[in-house]
């Protein structure tokens, strides 16, 4: 057999490699699409008191933040505690809380619907229960912490990156036609004016006073306690609860005990989660880069 053969032989099994390849993928693909459409749906267990979960960074819809991470939406939260309120068999709800916060109006919200509940309402922080996920909790009856749980955190961020310093060395202009003075504020491509500035801290200020005066309001706080909450550092469970931003110290098991007390009867937990699907969790996982808004956004406000 002569060179031009055997390359031609190479050839031929690396196209069968490559369709073998191909075909084991979109096998794979196949399968994941009948799984997701099985296992997306939601998985509800029968209880009397619902457990509604808020964890991850709480954003107006859901979606993938990279490789790890993922937000929750706020209108699944507001749709879970509207059925809960609804639902005669359920009598009180259980909010289990492990997160860092949110952007304000998601996270508000939410709020707003936590004050709406008619039925006994109960927060349970795990690991996080802070900033906009902190004032969650602070509409609800009673909240519950781990000693070691991180609550209170009740500030505001507002940032944005800035590469004026990287056009300026490589002799790059920028150059921006808007209409409006403040049109431009935040570009990431200039500098911020000290009138610039000093507009943004304005609204950063107006949010974080809403934040603050309702959390303080929702808890009751008042003088150095007030005070200490709207630096907008956070608490330990064992400081949180010496100035009024918790009422005891706890998890699930105290707070089944404490709406058994409240209630008068026995309690079971109400749990639906939604499950992410073979193909969700696959796409969710396959973003390896961000987005343009991450890297050229103007002001990206979280309560965190």
């Amino acid at each position: 057999m002569g060179k031009k053969e055997e390359k031609e032989k190479s050839y031929a099994w690396i196209a069968i490699l490559a369709m073998v390849v191909v075909g084991v993928f979109f096998f794979v693909l196949l399968v994941g699409v009948l799984l997701a459409g099985i296992s997306s749906t939601p998985s509800t267990t029968r209880g009397n008191v619902a457990v509604i979960e808020i964890d991850n960074i709480i954003t107006t819809d859901r979606m993938s933040q990279g490789l790890f991470a993922t937000t929750m939406s706020s209108r699944d939260v507001v749709n879970r505690i509207v059925e809960a309120e609804e639902n005669p068999r359920v009598h009180a709800i259980m909010f289990e809380i492990n997160s860092p916060g949110g952007t304000p109006v998601a996270t508000h919200e939410i709020v707003k619907a936590v004050k709406g509940i008619e039925k006994p309402t109960v927060a349970v922080i795990r690991e996080t229960g802070a900033s906009g996920a902190y004032w969650i909790a602070s509409a609800t009856d009673y909240i519950f912490a781990d000693e070691l749980s991180m609550t209170g955190s009740v500030g505001v961020l507002a940032s944005y990156l800035e590469f004026s310093g990287f056009l300026e060395r490589y002799n790059v202009t920028y150059q921006e036609v808007t209409g409006g003075e403040y049109k431009e504020i935040g570009s990431p491509f200039k500098e911020l004016a000290e009138d610039e500035e000093l507009l943004l801290q304005e609204k950063v200020d107006l949010v974080h006073n809403f934040f603050a005066d309702d959390v303080i309001n929702n808890r009751g706080l008042e003088g150095e306690n007030a005070d200490l909450v709207r630096t907008g550092i956070f608490f330990m469970g064992l400081e949180a609860r010496e100035i009024g931003l918790i009422d005891d110290f706890g998890g699930e098991v105290e707070a089944k005990a404490y709406l058994e007390e409240l209630l008068g009867m026995d309690v079971s937990l109400a749990r639906k989660e939604r499950r992410t699907g073979f193909l969700e969790a696959m796409l969710m996982n396959t973003n390896f880069g961000f987005s343009f808004q991450d890297l050229l956004g103007r002001q990206n406000i979280l309560l965190r």
